[in-house]
């Protein structure tokens, strides 16, 4: 039988992991931490509800210690176990070691499956990331893969290579070099993956990038290599297009036929007056005609809060756009987000959320698709907050410390607010599982383009006047 779990009986669970030492956050210590979040799924055949429940829990940092999920067995009405992961730190607040346990019908009882371990340098730089899946006959830890990072005079990455694990033995696999311009902007990332059988280099990829003087990604360039050191052929390119005001038009997706480039699919954005944005447009090439393949429409509150996003696709039966799907929030307008303590991304809290359309903290999200003609049901999500004392340094030191950036969540420029009396700030930005991607110097009043990061949620550390200020970076396309 499956672990039975009460609501009132359940640890309330998890954030990620800031990666550095010191953990600061805003003036108030006092702040709103998400304890729960309901996903309802709409059943339309059984006509019912279907519930699936995400449950974190913090330490006094605000750093996630515990995230697991669980589901309503509708039968009986029981809170079932599904998955579970448990997270530790180092003294300096960095992330030491994950843990990932999936629950055993049979045994009634949470079983070990991954553990992950982080080493670092003098630097707080992730220098290496072990993998190990636990061994059910040895009752042991069996290395799996692991990865080790090598970074420049600036702090930024210069070199990844990731292992397997064969038998006894470490074997390479894929080896990155990443170089920067200037500015610290990544100029050219080459990557290569190992087959150790054929004992060569396969798949080799190289990407270039190209930026304009704001920081902001104008182009980006992939070329493939058939055979190692040869020569490197066209394949992909992205272009951007920005206003004025450095908010983003147009994205072409560029692909290399032969002898020539052809754009295949074209995005285009429209904002408002105050640089919202309000309707996101694509085309696609279908045979020799660019032709709209989806619109995105999006409305807002008068705290810039998005309260509805309608999504239409192209239908090739009707050939036409055709609305698909809607989306209505509802939000606390007495807390916004810079109030609230949240888990990673990989904590279900970030899927198929706007969250750079977010001022206020979310209280319900209500996702419904047109059907027939009409609106039903597709899912509901839930929000369930609860108040926290976040730990760090008196109030005199946070005043001091404290440095704005914004947006967050950001698309592509990140701006940054000093105290007064500071010049500059060292801004490093790790991935959830504590890898360091970047780390920059800024004066005050500069920019940083975060272009060339994916989406996803992000880690930050700021270095002021030795002290260090940490939080959570969220990432838009």
């Amino acid at each position: 039988m499956k672990q039975i779990f009460t609501l009132m009986a359940v640890l309330l669970i998890s954030l990620a992991t800031s990666a550095q030492s010191t953990f600061l956050k805003s003036n108030e210590g006092l702040k709103l931490r998400l304890d729960s979040m309901g996903n309802n799924y709409w059943d339309a055949y059984r006509e019912q509800w279907d519930t699936t429940r995400y449950y974190y829990d913090y330490n006094a940092s605000g750093q996630m210690t515990l995230y697991y999920s669980t589901w309503v067995d509708n039968s009986s009405g029981e809170l079932l176990g599904d998955s579970r992961y448990e997270y530790s730190y180092n003294v300096d607040g960095s992330v030491a070691e994950h843990l990932d346990l999936e629950w055993n019908e049979d045994t009634d009882d949470w079983e070990k499956h991954r553990r992950v371990v982080y080493a670092y340098d003098e630097d707080g730089n992730q220098i290496s990331c072990t993998g190990y899946r636990w061994n059910e006959t040895s009752e042991l830890w069996t290395r799996i893969d692991s990865s080790y990072n090598v970074y420049n005079d600036e702090g930024l990455l210069s070199e990844y290579t990731g292992y397997e694990w064969k038998t006894d033995r470490w074997v390479i696999r894929y080896y990155s070099t990443y170089t920067y311009e200037e500015h610290g902007w990544l100029n050219e990332h080459i990557s290569r993956m190992w087959y150790e059988d054929d004992q060569e280099w396969k798949n080799n990829i190289k990407w270039v990038y190209s930026w304009n003087t704001e920081g902001q990604m104008l182009s980006k360039f992939r070329y493939d290599q058939e055979v190692y050191e040869g020569p490197w052929l066209e394949y992909y390119k992205m272009e951007k297009i920005y206003n004025a005001e450095n908010l983003l038009l147009t994205t072409n997706s560029v692909s290399w036929k032969t002898d020539h480039w052809e754009i295949y699919q074209t995005d285009t954005m429209d904002y408002d007056g105050s640089g919202l944005l309000m309707e996101d447009r694509a085309y696609q090439l279908d045979e020799d005609n660019m032709r709209p393949d989806h619109i995105y429409t999006y409305s807002y509150d008068a705290s810039g809060n998005v309260t509805e996003y309608i999504y239409s696709s192209w239908d090739r039966n009707k050939s036409q756009l055709v609305v698909y799907g809607k989306d209505i929030f509802t939000y606390d307008p007495d807390y916004s987000m810079k109030d609230i303590v949240l888990p990673d991304e990989d904590s279900e809290w970030n899927e198929n959320l706007l969250m750079d359309q977010f001022s206020n903290i979310p209280r319900s999200i209500h996702m419904l698709r047109w059907v027939n003609e009409n609106w039903e049901d597709y899912m509901k999500k839930a929000f369930f907050y609860s108040e926290q004392n976040v730990e760090g340094v008196g109030v005199e030191e946070e005043e001091r410390a404290m440095v704005r950036i914004y947006p967050n969540p950001v698309r592509d420029q990140l701006h940054m607010d000093l105290p007064e009396g500071v010049s500059s700030a060292t801004l490093t930005l790790y991935e959830v599982t504590g890898r360091q991607v970047l780390r920059r110097q800024l004066d005050a009043g500069a920019s940083l383009s975060l272009n060339t990061l994916p989406a996803g949620i992000f880690l930050y550390s700021l270095t002021v006047d030795g002290k260090i200020q940490s939080g959570k970076l969220v990432k838009r396309k």
